[in-house]
């Protein structure tokens, strides 16, 4: 049963990171005007800010090719604590993105400049599935090191 749970939990990740280097990559300016208010998408920064948000798109690709190794690698990271090990990776990626943009929240909440709307539109998805996957992830490595 781990096994299987650990092959739908890797394929659901890789569908995410999948998805994140789509939008980021291919949709940079698009997924720029979630990080830029409405008052300021006139500035000539935001061609800047869609090119640097590729760099998303890179990082979710990187990590959607670390899903494939491990779902292509059987017999590679098959022991439990192995298995744990790399879980607790992925569960770090998401818990990282989403404590970003929990502290956005905080930052928009206080009218500070630089802060993006989290928690309305795309951003209240992405916020929301990278803190599932984070859990889901840990959750998985307490299970199987328990």
């Amino acid at each position: 049963m781990q096994s299987t749970v650990w092959t739908v939990l890797l394929l659901l990740n890789a569908a995410w990171f999948a998805l994140g280097a789509r939008f980021f990559c291919l949709d940079s300016l698009r997924a720029s005007r979630l990080l830029v208010a409405k008052t300021e998408r006139a500035s000539p920064l935001l061609p800047a800010i869609a090119g640097a948000v590729r760099f998303l798109g890179a990082m979710n690709l990187a990590w959607l090719a670390f899903c494939l190794v491990l779902l292509a690698g059987h017999g590679l990271f098959e022991t439990p604590a192995q298995r744990a090990s790399m879980a607790a990776v992925l569960a770090l990626v998401h818990a990282g993105q989403f404590a970003v943009n929990a502290h956005m929240v905080g930052q928009h909440r206080r009218g500070q400049p630089g802060s993006w709307v989290v928690l309305r539109g795309p951003m209240r998805l992405i916020f929301f599935v990278d803190l599932a996957f984070a859990l889901a992830d840990a959750v998985f490595v307490v299970w199987v090191l328990g």
